[in-house]
C-alpha cells in the first residue's frame, strides 16, 4: 500500500481485482508498467530490456511464425473433418 502510495480504499479494490482474477490482474499489471515505460507493446518492452535485443527478437518472431502456423494447421483440420462427417452425415431434420 505504502509502496504504491495507495490509499486504502484503493489497495482494497486492487486486491479485490486481483482475487477475483489473478491471471487477469497480472497482465493488466504488466500493460500499465510496459505502457508507463513508453513501450507500445509487450515484445517492444522484451526487446529493449534484454541483453541481446536481436536474438530476443528472432525468438519473439519465430515463436509467433511457428505458432501462427499452428493455428492455421489446426483450423484447416478441423474444418476439413467437419466438412467430411457432415458430407457422411447430412442432417435430416426430424419427421421426413
Amino acid at each position: 500500500m505504502k509502496q504504491k502510495k495507495l490509499t486504502r480504499e484503493q489497495a482494497e479494490e486492487r486486491y479485490g481485482n486481483y482475487l477475483v482474477n489473478p491471471n487477469e490482474f497480472a497482465l493488466q499489471a504488466a500493460e500499465e508498467t510496459w505502457k508507463a515505460q513508453g513501450y507500445k507493446n509487450w515484445e517492444e518492452a522484451a526487446i529493449a530490456r534484454s541483453a541481446d535485443p536481436d536474438a530476443t527478437k528472432a525468438r519473439i518472431e519465430e515463436f509467433t511464425a511457428k505458432n501462427r502456423m499452428r493455428g492455421i494447421a489446426i483450423m484447416t483440420v478441423g474444418s476439413a473433418a467437419l466438412l467430411w462427417y457432415s458430407s457422411q452425415n447430412p442432417y435430416i431434420p426430424p419427421g421426413h
